[in-house]
């Protein structure tokens, strides 16, 4: 039972999990870049071009192209060489694709030389290996164990693991191939079946943690990052000693719709100090494609594809597309990320709010449809992003988290539009840039903001977001909005210390050399009124500018080139 000292779920989470929390993760490209997946769902999952190789090469080309964000890494789940179907468990491993387990007919570069080619870091997959294998049997120095297809949830998983005694041993073995042909990230499989199926594992008080511990371990002593997808609560704990294992998937595949439930799932996650992972997504329809084993759903439909990008970024997870060539929609990636694909996350994991888990009769809107996830940015800013509500509702104050300083009277907001309503020397209220609310100690249940209610008038449509932007008063009567075309207008990947000053503010804003960015703040101008001002600064060799608002010395100041 959690009970924070103040607060509701959220903040007894962030307050239960900041004392859990052991050690820091290690660095991770698959968190900090943008990158191209062939996941179950991805248009190129089961590729059937006749040159696989060429295709996946020709699509990522395309993406380095100026109007794209150039992708930081390949999550290549061919390279798996997944041959389970019909003969073990869905996916499981034959012999490993850096093996020379890749089907030549479909694949004709082997992966060091399409690594090699391609000109990136590489995620590979392996979820366990198939009951007849490249690895184990009577001629092998490892020892293995063998799952138990009788066991709850277990039938059709015929698999067969390393002994938790090797674990460590094995995946260094086998992470070294990977590392040899550009691999940076591991992602393991249905890690909940990897427990439960195996008699070893579940018998045993100790051997399961042993196993995971091996191969967390032996990524750690390489570098390289690791997902655990489909794991277990016992999972996410244990990894509380493995900086290693740097985030966990929450979301069903894409391949089979609702993908986008995770606002319930990542709060576990997130408290307890790894990322929520979404699956992949499509920023188009891609004129519908049929996938195979995937039913089409209505949230693969063009109106819904920024909701899926918009919460891979705000779960601070990876941001994996998986569109077919001239398919993907240059729009929506450069409102995540950076010119040169970094993603700007928000501070906090995009989570369920608190309401969600209230009974309408005590103020909240638990069994209620649709959905509202919430997140912040830095400096007492927030993000909300609603869809599938079938009516309006008013968000209140207990649903922000961090909590709203009820000492300070003011609070703007504004739905994003690209920054569309918001013009340099307007008024910010009369010319539609935000809408203020006055707030005190004692406006715990009076609404802050009404989320819309979802339009049901085009297929796919009720998944379009709507996406709320809350700031708070700030410096000398300023409020800093940000970067009003990213969907995160004040991440802490491009803002850090933000500075109050006589009458104004300056913030370090960090990007690629050569990048434009347009920042934008309102000006106090009298009692009641405030001015938009914007800045359009350009990111110097040094990578990083330091910009004020107000007072004599308004403008932009390169910093020092960093070493």
């Amino acid at each position: 039972l959690l009970q924070a000292r103040q607060g509701g779920i959220t903040a007894g989470l962030a307050e239960w999990g900041y004392v859990m929390q052991r050690k820091k993760k290690i660095e991770d490209v698959t968190l900090q870049k943008v990158g191209y997946q062939t996941d179950n769902g991805a248009m190129y999952c089961f590729c059937k071009e006749k040159n696989c190789s060429d295709t996946l090469l020709s699509k990522m080309n395309e993406l380095k192209e100026e109007e794209y964000s150039p992708m930081g890494y390949l999550s290549f789940q061919g390279a798996g060489a997944s041959s389970g179907r019909g003969k073990g468990a869905p996916w499981c491993v034959t012999t490993w694709g850096v093996d020379g387990g890749l089907n030549r007919k479909e694949y004709p570069l082997d992966i060091d030389a399409f690594q090699r080619a391609l000109g990136i870091p590489l995620q590979l997959y392996a979820p366990y290996f198939c009951p007849e294998n490249s690895y184990f049997g009577n001629n092998s120095k490892w020892d293995f164990v063998i799952s138990d297809e009788s066991l709850p949830g277990c039938n059709r998983f015929a698999f067969q693991s390393v002994s938790a005694d090797q674990s460590r041993d094995f995946y260094g073995w086998f992470l070294d191939k990977g590392l040899k042909v550009g691999m940076a990230s591991f992602e393991p499989d249905f890690m909940n079946q990897n427990f439960n199926c195996v008699p070893n594992f579940v018998q045993s008080a100790t051997n399961a943690d042993k196993w995971l511990s091996g191969m967390a371990d032996a990524a750690l002593d390489r570098n390289i990052s690791v997902q655990w997808c489909y794991a277990t609560p016992s999972d996410l704990l244990a990894s509380l000693d493995m900086p290693a294992v740097t985030n966990f998937r929450v979301s069903f595949d894409f391949c089979y719709g609702a993908s986008w439930d995770i606002g319930e799932s990542s709060l576990l996650v997130w408290a307890l100090g790894a990322a929520p992972s979404k699956d992949t997504l499509w920023t188009t329809d891609n004129n519908r494609t049929a996938i195979p084993g995937c039913t089409w759903t209505e949230d693969h439909e063009t109106m819904a594809a920024e909701l899926h990008l918009v919460l891979a970024l705000m779960s601070t997870g990876p941001v994996g597309i998986s569109d077919a060539l001239g398919m993907t929609n240059a729009t929506l990636l450069q409102r995540a990320t950076t010119a040169d694909g970094t993603l700007l996350k928000p501070k906090k994991a995009i989570t369920a709010v608190d309401s969600a888990f209230v009974k309408p009769s005590s103020g909240g809107r638990f069994g209620k449809e649709g959905y509202i996830y919430g997140t912040a940015g830095i400096e007492k800013s927030w993000i909300f992003v609603s869809f599938k509500m079938k009516e309006n509702y008013g968000v209140k104050l207990p649903d922000f988290w961090p909590p709203v300083d009820t000492s300070s009277s003011l609070l703007a907001y504004r739905t994003y539009d690209d920054g569309a309503s918001c013009s340099d020397g307007t008024d910010a209220l009369s010319g539609g840039c935000v809408k203020f609310v006055s707030i005190t100690r004692d406006t715990e249940n009076r609404e802050i903001f009404v989320v819309p209610k979802s339009s049901d008038s085009s297929p796919g449509s009720i998944y379009a977001p709507a996406i709320t932007c809350i700031w708070q008063l700030s410096c000398s009567g300023w409020f800093l909005l940000g970067e009003l075309k990213k969907y995160v207008p004040l991440s802490p990947v491009r803002f850090r210390e933000l500075t109050c000053l006589p009458s104004g503010l300056s913030i370090i804003i960090s990007g690629s050399a050569g990048e434009s960015v347009n920042i934008t703040a309102l000006k106090p101008s009298n009692v009641s009124n405030f001015e938009v001002i914007q800045q359009n600064v350009i990111i110097p060799d040094s990578k990083e500018v330091t910009v004020v608002f107000g007072g004599l010395s308004f403008g932009s100041f390169p910093n020092e080139k960093k070493s």
